[in-house]
């Protein structure tokens, strides 16, 4: 019998553990059975941020989502959604953090899991891609997020979220960015690199001629990586650097939708909530988009 994996608390812990995604419990949602885990990875390297909250504040939000989602038409927890526990990254630094993501993530991969890195800042996505490589999966990484993050170092660090596109082109992997509006001039040089396929948000036209455009161009397989800043403002203004303009809601889940259609989605991490104490309705959108991903992940399940 497969034993629990390093990382999970023993069944009295579990049971006591209050913040599950939907407010599932272990029992209700064992990880034997579920098909998709949720990994929470409060990874936060800048102290005057929030970032290392916005896990917790998607979980709790979920909480109070209607488990039917209407636009799939179909029950999504179904599925079997376990909830990890949280990593710890106290005392790590930014190289030992990542390391830490990538083998929580590649446990669960060892047991056949979709797994969705539920972060923190975005290093998160650098230590998911790298638990998937390890794996031996030939596949490109999809960002989605205001910032480029290809700055060569983050403060000086090769670890950082403002470097983390250079560390995965560094890593062999083909980087697709769409919604980027916010970056350097060393960025933009960046850009021009062949494994880099920018979609700046000047590119993105209103008809929405671009989605399909950015799909044609993806490999069979992809990581999915979204920093919530990818969003306008108007409707997500808990990140830590807002940026005007973004994608409306309607635009980033018809792009969801049609990256789940005609690509081979191996795993998803989605990032980048800061809290805002008194405002709960961006943690409310966080914790739609995470459900509505992981329906996309898995069509059909629970149809009505």
């Amino acid at each position: 019998m497969v034993g629990a994996p390093p990382d999970e608390p023993t069944p009295d812990r579990a049971m006591s553990q209050p913040n599950t995604f939907l407010g599932l419990t272990r029992a209700e949602a064992p990880w034997a059975t579920a098909r998709a885990v949720i990994v929470p990875a409060p990874l936060d390297t800048d102290p005057v941020t929030t970032l290392a909250h916005g896990p917790d504040a998607v979980l709790a939000a979920s909480r109070r989502l209607e488990t039917y989602d209407e636009d799939l038409d179909q029950e999504t927890i179904d599925v079997g959604l376990h909830t990890a526990s949280a990593l710890k990254f106290d005392g790590l630094d930014p190289e030992a953090a990542v390391k830490a993501v990538a083998n929580s993530v590649e446990r669960w991969l060892a047991r056949g899991k979709f797994v969705l890195v539920l972060g923190g800042e975005q290093t998160v996505t650098l230590g998911a891609a790298l638990a998937h490589l390890r794996r031996g999966r030939r596949f490109g990484v999809l960002h989605l997020g205001a910032q480029a993050n290809l700055q060569p170092l983050h403060q000086g660090r090769e670890f950082g979220p403002s470097c983390v596109g250079t560390r995965l082109v560094e890593a062999g992997l083909e980087l697709t960015g769409v919604g980027w509006r916010s970056f350097g001039r060393v960025e933009r040089r960046s850009m021009a690199r062949p494994e880099v396929h920018p979609w700046v948000m000047s590119d993105l036209d209103p008809a929405g001629q671009w989605v399909d455009a950015v799909v044609d161009r993806l490999p069979p397989e992809i990581y999915l990586s979204i920093d919530l800043s990818v969003l306008d403002p108007a409707l997500m203004p808990a990140v830590p650097r807002p940026v005007p303009g973004g994608l409306a809601w309607e635009a980033l889940v018809d792009f969801g939708r049609r990256v789940f259609n005609r690509r081979r989605v191996i795993g998803v991490d989605v990032s980048g909530l800061a809290p805002i104490a008194g405002l709960s309705a961006p943690d409310l959108v966080a914790a739609k988009l995470v459900y509505r991903l992981l329906g996309l992940a898995f069509p059909g399940v629970g149809a009505a």
